[in-house]
């Protein structure tokens, strides 16, 4: 019932408005706005310097990590280097046992079973 009692229009009363608002003072109004203005100033000022220490220390860590991934990266490559090295010579070996006439049946299957795995592994 209340709700259909605000919804009523009286025809013939003029619109209601709101009323304006009391102007204030303007030195005192004009010093308030100047200093929240800044004081807001001051601390987006203080907000950007600690977000640009953030970053700073972000991007710190960053190259730390560069550095680091490209120092483990070289030594993988001198591994890898080596491995392949070790896997030519066995695969040499291999294939030099294999031309021996002597060989068992178990040895010789075991020789090229060997061959053929290094031989992918290159």
């Amino acid at each position: 019932a209340a709700a259909a009692e605000e919804d009523e229009v009286v025809v013939g009363a003029p619109p209601t408005a709101a009323a304006p608002a009391a102007p204030a003072e303007p030195a005192t109004a004009g010093a308030a706005a100047s200093a929240a203005g800044k004081k807001a100033a001051a601390s987006r000022k203080e907000l950007l310097k600690e977000q640009h220490e953030a970053l700073k220390t972000l991007l710190s860590n960053l190259k730390s990590n560069i550095k680091n991934l490209n120092k483990e990266e070289t030594s993988g490559k001198e591994d890898g280097k080596q491995h392949i090295a070790k896997v030519q010579q066995r695969l040499a070996r291999e294939r030099e046992e294999l031309k021996q006439t002597n060989l068992t049946g178990f040895r010789r299957q075991l020789l090229e079973n060997r061959t053929r795995t290094d031989e992918k592994e290159l």
